[in-house]
């Protein structure tokens, strides 16, 4: 699939050294105080706590806040009907909706290894965890182990956002887009965001954009219980056939290929989206979201 290719192509990003030399650490920009939950606590309590602090994901902590792991929306997708993790709620809850939520601990879905980085590493060095790895989400850890905040790829494009790079969406978007029609399932939107990777999938109404669906509003949509109202069996499957047009939201804004990122990335974080559509002579090209922004910015 087409886009990162600086990342891609060797592995080792190229970082603009005259931006990186001026960043600070890391703790100074990232969000405290953290949003944590005990390893011991229940899918439903972890949907709950995503849905009311409007979160990506969580630290998973043991023994106070030391870090145990990373729970992160796709983790909840998949387990919710998006992948194989759906087998432990058909073999061992049989379905029923209430009992996987409420009997799963969330230390059941997640590693145990998880990737951090301590408050005092520079934020370039964030940044190069995070490409490495493919995360988007870290924990702040000190040398006890303790989480003291959460570092994401949204408070970093807060943190670079408003300056002018002469570099277009054209040349850092990703022009794969994957999408799904607003009559088609949350079960089938579950399976495609777990199967290519993505946070978020763009809704047509036939060939018409419609609005955009995301792992973090699927979570909360369990967590804040609105799924609930679709449940009259206690079979998780009525849930998952909801069609994708009762959890979507609209689009209210879009980019061009000719637009500079840093402009794109100012209306990211005025608007709270981490991804636009982008439109070329009324058709969609591509799609821009943080992480594009955020490489763009720093990567050469």
């Amino acid at each position: 699939m087409e886009g990162y290719r600086w990342i891609r192509s060797d592995g080792k990003p190229n970082w603009n050294q005259h931006i990186t030399d001026k960043l600070g650490e890391v703790l100074l920009i990232a969000s405290k105080p953290p949003i944590t939950i005990p390893k011991d606590s229940s899918i439903l309590e972890a949907t709950e706590k995503i849905a009311s602090n409007n979160v990506r994901g969580l630290p998973i902590v043991e023994s106070g806040e030391r870090l145990y792991g990373v729970l992160t929306g796709g983790d909840l997708i998949n387990y919710l009907g998006g992948g194989s993790l759906f087998d432990m709620v058909s073999k061992k809850f049989s379905f029923n909706i209430y009992e996987s939520l409420e009997k799963m601990p969330v230390e059941a879905l997640i590693y145990k290894s998880p990737i951090s980085i301590v408050g005092s590493a520079k934020i370039d060095e964030a940044l190069k965890t995070m490409a490495e790895h493919g995360v988007g989400f870290l924990p702040v850890i000190d040398k006890e182990n303790t989480v003291n905040g959460v570092l994401t790829e949204h408070d970093l494009v807060k943190y670079l956002a408003g300056k002018t790079t002469w570099r277009t969406v054209a040349e850092v978007m990703s022009r794969t887009v994957i999408g799904i029609d607003k009559r088609g399932s949350l079960w089938e939107a579950m399976k495609l965001i777990v199967k290519y990777g993505f946070r978020r999938l763009l809704v047509f109404d036939e060939d018409k954009l419609a609005g955009f669906i995301t792992a973090k509003g699927i979570v909360s949509f369990f967590g804040s219980h609105k799924a609930f109202k679709y449940v009259k069996t206690g079979d998780i499957r009525e849930v998952l056939r909801v069609h994708v047009s009762e959890i979507s939201t609209p689009y209210y804004t879009i980019t061009h290929p000719s637009e500079d990122i840093g402009e794109v990335a100012e209306r990211m974080v005025k608007t709270g989206l981490s991804g636009l559509p982008v439109i070329e002579e009324e058709s969609i090209v591509g799609i821009i979201t943080e992480r594009d922004v955020l490489y763009g910015l720093l990567v050469r």
